[in-house]
């Protein structure tokens, strides 16, 4: 699949996740869960959404859900991090205000996620 498709692909899933999760999130929390708790849940659900997402639309894997789960997984966890730690970087070089460290994380989070699933979580065999 050429470069540009499959970055609108994961685009295209990583929307229909996103918007998964903002249903999913408010919607529990309509119904009485914490947010916190309703967050958990959701961002869990949409994560399997996104891995089954990707796997089949955006790189068309046919590798192991035994393999590839767990490399998703923990390239989850690291675009987590990213989004963790911008903050914290930004407040200490630019100041306190969130608005750099929000926007820079919104653009870095997506690409980390994208080179890490197409060189890590669904890498051709060898």
């Amino acid at each position: 699949m050429p470069t540009l498709r499959r970055l609108a692909t994961f685009a295209t899933v990583g929307a229909a996740t996103t918007i998964g999760y903002a249903v999913i999130a408010e919607g529990l929390a309509f119904f009485g869960l914490r947010p916190v708790l309703a967050s958990l849940i959701a961002y869990a659900i949409c994560g399997c959404g996104s891995y089954l997402g990707h796997k089949r639309f955006t790189f068309a894997s046919m590798g192991l859900h035994s393999a590839e789960a767990p490399r998703f997984f923990v390239a989850t966890i690291a675009g987590l991090f990213v989004a963790l730690t911008m903050p914290l970087l930004f407040a200490q070089f630019f100041g306190p205000s969130p608005y750099f460290a929000i926007l820079a994380t919104c653009f870095l989070v997506p690409i980390v996620s994208f080179v890490t699933s197409a060189r890590f979580v669904f890498r051709p065999a060898a």
